[in-house]
């Protein structure tokens, strides 16, 4: 069983839930690279910035994030989808592309100052 599947199933209430213990950072494996790459990366690197910690941890939390994001859809899905076997009733289209678009216009200021 993956972390995703153990949180979706949490999320539903199919597996007891455990309360997560703090963790001790751990060294991300190494990555070579050519020559002509790192070369560019020292040129933007700060000075107190390390290759680890720019970029592998930076890639690391981005994939992480990406996957609970992902996890978080699924379980939105499996919700809908037994709401729709409990009752027999789908969701109005207007209303699902009505709640996207809130969506969006809600979170379109964040993104574009992130840029």
């Amino acid at each position: 069983m993956t972390f995703f599947s153990s949180l979706v199933d949490a999320i539903f209430g199919l597996t007891p839930r455990t309360t997560l213990q703090a963790m001790k950072p751990v060294a991300l494996p190494r990555v070579a690279v050519e020559p002509e790459l790192q070369s560019d990366q020292e040129v933007v690197l700060g000075d107190t910035e390390t290759i680890s910690n720019a970029f592998a941890e930076q890639s690391v939390r981005g994939a992480v994030n990406y996957r609970a994001k992902h996890a978080e859809v699924l379980a939105r899905a499996k919700q809908a989808f037994r709401q729709y076997q409990r009752s027999g009733q789908p969701c109005p289209v207007d209303g699902v592309v009505d709640r996207v678009q809130n969506r969006i216009d809600a979170r379109r200021p964040e993104l574009l100052t992130e840029t």
